[in-house]
């Protein structure tokens, strides 16, 4: 009898238990995804070829030229000192009262501009990505730990007027705008929003005053070469220097 009964109640759970399923055989079926078709989708083609076109017109529209060839470096090159410079008028024209620029080392995305003519599409590849100029009002102190973290790096390019000497890391013997550094004083500099918003460990900048632009790295790169006698000039400062 209570054999009888435990069958019983060990039968009323199995059947009152939840189903569960297991997957007790896998049969799969593997397809390439990545290799490339043999032959292009003619209604595709035809769909996309006017915008190509369009594209391609745009991409190879010569701006302008560029003197000499140029090259990105550390801590100082042509292209480092122009690029910053190009911050600093576009600001300059919207704003007014621009100390200086300074643009981070990695958002120049080509290793140099090569003598002779420049399009827009080489301007994208040299800044590809969607930054904005933004330009903010801080103290001294929030300079001298802006211009610290460019020291440390081993330079960014700066804009004209504007110097400092690495020592051990740090930056010193500052001049900005043409004056020596005063900490007490409070500086307006252009940059990239990538920067302004704490990109490359510049997080110090986040309680600095702030005038975002709107206006592409990109888009300024090439109203200044159409303004500036379609010439991307040669300017071979030293503005960091190294002890």
């Amino acid at each position: 009898m209570i054999r009888t009964t435990i069958i019983l109640i060990v039968a009323m759970m199995v059947g009152c238990s939840p189903q569960v399923t297991y997957v007790s055989q896998v049969n799969p079926d593997y397809y390439r995804i990545d290799k490339r078709q043999d032959t292009d989708d003619e209604e595709i083609t035809a769909l996309i070829q006017p915008y190509k076109t369009e594209l391609d017109q745009s991409m190879n529209r010569i701006i302008g030229t560029v003197e000499k060839d140029m090259s990105k470096n550390k801590p100082n090159s042509p292209l480092n000192n122009w690029v910053a410079d190009v911050l600093l008028d576009e600001a300059n024209a919207r704003v007014g009262n621009v100390d200086f620029a300074v643009q981070n080392y990695g958002g120049i995305r080509v290793p140099n501009l090569a003598q002779g003519e420049i399009t827009i599409g080489k301007i994208y590849e040299l800044m590809p990505f969607d930054n904005l100029i933004t330009v903010l009002t801080a103290d001294g102190k929030i300079v001298q730990m802006l211009l610290d973290r460019i020291a440390d790096y081993g330079g960014w390019p700066i804009s004209r007027n504007t110097s400092f000497t690495i020592r051990d890391g740090k930056a010193v013997d500052i001049i900005i705008n043409g004056k020596p550094f005063d900490p007490q004083s409070t500086y307006t500099f252009a940059l990239p929003d990538y920067v302004a918003n704490g990109g490359d460990n510049s997080f110090f900048l986040s309680g600095a005053k702030r005038n975002d632009l709107k206006l592409l790295i990109r888009d300024a790169m090439i109203h200044h070469v159409e303004t500036h006698e379609n010439k991307i000039k040669y300017i071979d400062e030293k503005r960091i220097l190294v002890q």
